[in-house]
């Protein structure tokens, strides 16, 4: 059925639009039927019971200021000067009130003995100048002649035209007095067939409104004795998170304190590659200066053994001049001896001669020798060098590399010894956020227990047999203590507000609940 489907609060809307419908039809059927009669009332007032008033009017002033009016005068009750000034004033008043009352609304047959009666207003009128002038001459015998001849029977038929004008009065309140009932009879049937609609209309929803109802309660009884089981599962898996949080916390501060030794042990490790890391450095600088010695050392070998080949070739030059000086010492003594005693004191200066040239040779052969030697020394020592360069270079070289490598061991160990201090930071807020964890899992456990409490009713057997949620099973808590931690386990106490029950949201959204109908 249609009604089946519609939600709950649709259902109640519904309900109470129908019972808002029947009372606004009740309102407005009424309010139109008030209306109706009040325009009837209107129109009998207006139209009718005020024309009564001028109708009577305009019948008074004909039958006692005018009619009466001649019979005073040939009487002689009143003089004509009186009666004339009294059949003024009623027609004065006639044309009034008769003015007034053609402008009211009438039916056609009103309309038409309307007509009629003025013609017969506008003859009398004539009539009663003609007796105005016979008053003026006071001329009673005529005054009486006119009246009972002419102007009485005039305003005999005025008086029945006016008589029928206020029968038809009478009959036209008398018809909207009918209307008036009809309307009220309409009215009231109306109102019975709305309110019995709306009646049953109410009932057949609030039968559909209280069946759905007592499916809500037997759902809501589902959902307790649900609540019931999953809050012992709540308070057992709190329980158990609660000890896990513990140990991580544990852990965590026991990595903690770990972690700041490593740290320690890496700074000590960066201080030792940072003075190794000078001290390569320095070594390199060393290195560089040895090079640079060597190759000053080296240019100078290289000159040494140019001066000494030059001095070699110098001192050959010698030897040569003492070898051509013990030849001319030869051939002087060989004249000496030629010139006998003359030549014998240049003989023996030949002879010394020849012996100091001879020393010479021997010096300069010497000397030519040792140069040689020198020579040969040099440049061996230069070959050495040259040997020696190279790989002084080449350590050099080395002790750069080693320069570098260990600069990027420091920067290495830099951001090592960085990184280790981030995760020891991280580490103790894991702990934090652990012993936080345990905490909020005790307050967890308090809060399902007082849940437990709070949806602990009786529920009827009925409900209890169609649940069946598996539990899970209690978790001992773990009990564990850290031996040497730097960071002792501090257990953060419950809030105050844990004692102080707790705030259900029962109007809040929830994607998990979109799939279940709403009521």
């Amino acid at each position: 059925m249609i009604l089946q489907n519609i939600k709950v609060s649709a259902k109640l809307y519904i309900l109470v639009g129908v019972l808002f419908l029947t009372i606004g039809a009740i309102g407005i059927n009424g309010q139109l039927n008030l209306k109706e009669v009040n325009g009837s009332l209107q129109t009998v007032f207006e139209d009718r019971i005020v024309c009564l008033k001028q109708l009577k009017a305009v019948s008074d002033m004909y039958l006692i200021n005018i009619k009466g009016v001649t019979q005073q005068i040939n009487d002689g009750s009143i003089n004509f000067k009186t009666g004339k000034k009294r059949i003024a004033k009623a027609q004065k008043e006639i044309k009034t009130n008769w003015a007034a009352y053609v402008a009211t609304g009438a039916i056609p047959e009103e309309k038409k003995l309307s007509a009629q009666t003025t013609e017969l207003m506008a003859s009398t009128d004539e009539s009663l100048e003609s007796l105005k002038v016979l008053m003026d001459k006071e001329d009673k015998p005529a005054v009486a002649s006119l009246a009972f001849s002419d102007v009485n029977p005039k305003i005999d038929s005025i008086l029945n035209n006016v008589n029928a004008l206020v029968d038809i009065q009478v009959s036209v309140a008398n018809d909207e007095y009918i209307n008036g009932q009809n309307v009220y009879s309409t009215a009231k049937t109306h109102a019975y067939i709305v309110i019995f609609s709306g009646i049953t209309i109410s009932l057949l929803l609030a039968f559909f409104i209280i069946k759905n109802i007592n499916s809500i309660v037997a759902k809501l009884k589902d959902l307790v004795s649900y609540a019931q089981v999953a809050s012992e599962n709540i308070s057992s898996a709190s329980s158990q998170m609660s000890s896990s949080a513990q140990q991580m916390s544990e852990g965590a501060t026991e990595q903690a304190a770990s972690a700041e030794e490593v740290s320690s042990s890496m700074e000590e490790i960066v201080s030792s590659i940072q003075q190794n890391t000078e001290n390569a450095l320095q070594t390199e600088k060393i290195a560089l200066k040895v090079v640079e010695d060597i190759v000053e050392g080296n240019k100078a070998v290289n000159i040494t053994v140019q001066s000494m080949k030059e001095i070699a070739e110098r001192i050959s030059i010698i030897g040569d001049i003492a070898r051509q000086t013990n030849l001319l010492a030869l051939n002087a003594a060989v004249e000496a001896a030629r010139a006998g005693d003359n030549g014998r004191g240049f003989a023996v200066v030949a002879a010394e001669v020849r012996k100091l040239a001879e020393r010479c040779q021997t010096a300069a052969h010497e000397i030519n020798n040792l140069s040689k030697s020198g020579v040969t020394i040099a440049e061996r020592s230069g070959k050495l060098l040259d040997l020696i360069v190279p790989e002084v270079q080449k350590t050099c070289k080395l002790v750069q590399e080693i320069s570098i490598s260990s600069m990027e061991q420091n920067t290495g160990a830099n951001e090592v010894n960085n990184a280790l201090q981030q995760l020891n930071q991280v580490i103790q807020q894991n702990a934090a956020i652990s012993e936080e964890m345990a905490a909020s899992s005790e307050e967890l456990s308090g809060q399902a227990d007082q849940l437990k409490d709070i949806v602990n009713f009786d529920i009827g057997n009925d409900v209890k047999s169609r649940t069946e949620i598996r539990r899970v099973p209690a978790v001992k808590p773990y009990q564990k203590t850290f031996a040497g931690s730097h960071y002792p386990v501090k257990k953060k106490p419950v809030p105050e507000r844990f004692y102080k029950g707790i705030n259900i949201d029962m109007n809040g959204k929830d994607p998990i609940d979109e799939k279940y109908e709403k009521y």
